[in-house]
């Protein structure tokens, strides 16, 4: 019960807030391409 509870409240939040959600993914990918470049480190 608890379980569904944090999920629907995090997926409503994800509904709620879209930009933020791409602002996150468009972050990290920058984040890994950093580590490539740096540290030769190569995607799985």
């Amino acid at each position: 019960m608890i379980a569904r509870s944090l999920r629907d409240l995090s997926m409503g939040l994800v509904q709620a807030f879209p930009a933020e959600r791409g602002k996150i993914e468009a972050a990290k990918m920058a984040i890994e391409i950093g580590e490539q470049a740096q540290f030769g480190v190569k995607r799985q």
